[in-house]
């Protein structure tokens, strides 16, 4: 024969949920303490009396030797909790009395405001992105998954990065260690596909059969490099957790959510701090009228403009109109100042490559490379031109007054 439930162990079970409200700082934790507290010591009195007389019904029905069951003893413990103070301790709290009318009005709907519901939408499809892109391997476009991949994380580290004034700082390292991490994991193997991608154009118009030896040459060359590559970024990948990510970022938007609510501040000020501060970046590395094609201060400028980019895609909703010419220019700098960038990388391999084929003795391949040496050389120097030509200037004064009087206008008058 079993024996019933201790009393001892349930008043544990009680006094721990006590505890538990003792130790909490709200006012409804503290006075749900209090009843608990009381309903302990009426249950400790008439614990005893209750194992005799039952709860309800199937524990008053005794059994063949006059005892409750031990399972029928649980259910109405269980239930008389429930009843007396689970029930009890959600009612409304003593000294605030409630209305009728003001329990059936319905309430207004508090959701999250329009630039809030474009900052979710952005980080959330920029997830999707990258859970359906890391297995690039697998897709059908595997170098536009590559580029899609790196693109979706940089967009996320341009969200932490125009916001990281206003989060918290442990959440936002918690999101952006791993996203570094996802973004070099496939560069090396985007800059490569890049690289097959301008010389097969090249192949293509190839003017003569040295030249054409010698690039078939080299893209034999970059296939088994990208094919190294590509292992290594799948095995990168497989230790990114995305979960984690994920995590981290909505964490993010949860405080930026309540950092908008705040009296002292709208998103036009959050947005402008942010654009301002990426505004400020270009101006610091745009070059002179006077000095060269530096290669790394365009690629530094380059990396500038494309945060002021993205960062006006975070604040779309704020700018109105005077978003699409804003975007359109900057937009215009990085096309530029990227394909600049994949041209000065391309020219620096080819004359490595003409260098060593030269050095071997391979001089029939090596004055093919040349030639494709030069024809990127000439190129890159257009691009260069073009840019020089359109002043585009993203760190000016009157961007920032541009963007200043769309965003804060109405605040200043």
């Amino acid at each position: 024969m079993r024996s019933p439930v201790p009393p001892d162990r349930a008043l544990k079970a009680v006094s721990r949920l006590a505890g538990w409200g003792q130790r909490s700082s709200s006012r409804l934790s503290g006075w749900l303490a209090h009843r608990i507290a009381e309903r302990r010591d009426l249950w400790d009195r008439s614990w005893r009396a209750a194992l005799v007389y039952g709860f309800g019904r199937e524990a008053a029905a005794p059994r063949a030797s006059g005892r409750p069951s031990r399972s029928g003893v649980i259910r109405e413990v269980t239930e008389y909790v429930r009843r007396t103070i689970i029930s009890e301790a959600t009612a409304e709290p003593p000294g605030k009395r409630s209305d009728a009318v003001e329990d059936t009005a319905p309430r207004p709907h508090t959701g999250p405001s329009v630039h809030l519901s474009h900052l979710t939408l952005l980080v959330e499809r920029r997830l999707m992105q990258i859970d359906q892109c890391r297995d690039f391997f697998r897709a059908q476009a595997p170098v536009e998954a590559t580029h899609d991949l790196r693109v979706a994380s940089r967009r996320l580290r341009a969200f932490l990065d125009a916001f990281e004034s206003f989060l918290d700082p442990a959440t936002v390292k918690q999101a952006r260690r791993p996203l570094r991490q996802l973004t070099r994991a496939v560069g090396r193997l985007r800059e490569w596909d890049v690289h097959a991608a301008v010389l097969e154009r090249h192949l293509r118009d190839a003017q003569s059969e040295g030249e054409r030896a010698a690039l078939e040459h080299l893209l034999y060359r970059i296939d088994r490099r990208r094919a190294k590559e590509r292992r290594r970024a799948r095995r990168r990948l497989a230790r990114i957790r995305l979960a984690a990510i994920a995590a981290a970022l909505r964490k993010a938007l949860d405080q930026l959510a309540l950092r908008e609510q705040a009296p002292s501040t709208t998103f036009e000020t959050l947005a402008w701090v942010a654009l301002e501060r990426a505004i400020d970046r270009a101006a610091e590395q745009e070059p002179g009228a006077r000095e060269g094609e530096d290669f790394r201060q365009l690629h530094r400028l380059r990396i500038a403009t494309k945060r002021v980019r993205y960062t006006l895609e975070l604040v779309r909703p704020a700018l109105d109109e005077a978003y699409a010419p804003l975007h359109q220019q900057a937009k215009r700098v990085q096309d530029l100042l990227g394909d600049h960038h994949d041209l000065a990388m391309l020219g620096a391999l080819l004359d490595k490559y003409e260098a060593r084929l030269s050095r071997d003795g391979r001089l029939a391949l090596a004055r093919g490379l040349q030639s494709v040496a030069s024809a990127v050389r000439a190129e890159r120097q257009s691009l260069h031109g073009r840019y020089a030509a359109s002043a585009c200037g993203l760190g000016s004064s009157q961007l920032k007054r541009e963007a200043r009087t769309a965003l804060l206008g109405r605040e200043l008058g």
